[in-house]
C-alpha cells in the first residue's frame, strides 16, 4: 500500500514534468530549430528566458504586480474569512446578504476594474480593492459552505463538553472546513492576480504592474516583452496552485 501510494506520487510529479519539456522541445523545434514560426509571431523558449532574466523592465513591472496582488490576497482571506464565518453563523446575515453575493460574485471580473478606477481613480489603493473583491467573494462562499456541511451532533456533542464558541470554532469547525477553506484560498490566489493584472490594464495612467507591460508591449510590437510578462503572471498562478496544493495535502489528512 506505502509503496502504491509513493509510486502514484512520482507519477504525479512526473506527468506533468515530462509534459512540459515535450512541449518545450515542440516550441523549441517550431521555433529555433526550423523556423517554421517566425519570432515576431512566438519568441524561442530560449530567447524568452534571455529576455525574462535580462529585463530589469519586468522585475519592476513584477513587483508591482505582485505588491497589489499579495495585499489584495491577505485583506480578502481575513475579511473573506470573518464575513463567511458570520454568514454561516447568523441566519438573518446570511438571509440579508447571500443573494447580493452570488449576483455580485457571478458578474465578471473586468466589471470591476472599470467602475473603481473611474470612482477612485488609477491609485495602488485602487488596485489592491480590485484584487480584493475579486478574491474576497471566493474566500466567503467557500468559508460559509465549509462551516455549513459540518454535522451538527458534532456541534452540539462539543457545546455539552463545555467548549466556547471560540474553542468550539478554531479547535473542531475550523479544521472540519479546512478542505473547503483551502479551496477557496487556492482559487483566491488565482483571483487576486486576476484582479491587479486586469486593474494594471485600465489603470494604464499608473505606468506600472504586468498589466500595463502587456499592454504597451501590444501598442509598440514588442513579442518578447509580451510574451515575458504574460509568462511571469503564469509562473506567479501555478506557484500559488502548487504551494496551496501542498499546503492542502499537509493540513487535510481525510
Amino acid at each position: 500500500m506505502k509503496r502504491w501510494k509513493e509510486d502514484r506520487a512520482v507519477v504525479r510529479i512526473l506527468s506533468p514534468v515530462i509534459m512540459g519539456a515535450t512541449i518545450l522541445a515542440v516550441w523549441h523545434l517550431l521555433t529555433e530549430q526550423f523556423g517554421v514560426i517566425p519570432e515576431w509571431q512566438l519568441p524561442s523558449p530560449i530567447a524568452l528566458l534571455t529576455n525574462m532574466l535580462n529585463s530589469k523592465t519586468l522585475l519592476m513591472h513584477t513587483w508591482a504586480t505582485l505588491s497589489e496582488q499579495l495585499t489584495g490576497f491577505g485583506l480578502a482571506l481575513v475579511v473573506g474569512f470573518i464575513w463567511g464565518t458570520a454568514m454561516s453563523k447568523l441566519s438573518p446575515f446570511r438571509y440579508m446578504f447571500y443573494p447580493y453575493l452570488i449576483v455580485v460574485a457571478s458578474l465578471p471580473d473586468t466589471c470591476f476594474a472599470p467602475i473603481l478606477i473611474y470612482w477612485i481613480g488609477p491609485t495602488f489603493f485602487t488596485k489592491v480593492l480590485i484584487s480584493m473583491l475579486i478574491a474576497f467573494f471566493v474566500v466567503t462562499l467557500t468559508t460559509m459552505a465549509g462551516f455549513r456541511q459540518i454535522p451538527l451532533e458534532y456541534l452540539e456533542a462539543a457545546e455539552l463538553d463545555g467548549a466556547g464558541w471560540v474553542r468550539r470554532l478554531f479547535s473542531i469547525e475550523v479544521p472540519l472546513a479546512a478542505r473547503n477553506i483551502l479551496v477557496g484560498i487556492k482559487l483566491a490566489w488565482g483571483g487576486a492576480l486576476i484582479g491587479a493584472v486586469v486593474s494594471d490594464l485600465y489603470a494604464s495612467g499608473s505606468g506600472r504592474g504586468l498589466g500595463y507591460m502587456v499592454m504597451m508591449s501590444l501598442r509598440r510590437f514588442r513579442p518578447l516583452d509580451l510574451f515575458s510578462a504574460v509568462t511571469m503572471v503564469s509562473i506567479i498562478a501555478v506557484f500559488g496552485y502548487v504551494f496551496f496544493g501542498w499546503l492542502e495535502e499537509r493540513i487535510v489528512r481525510w
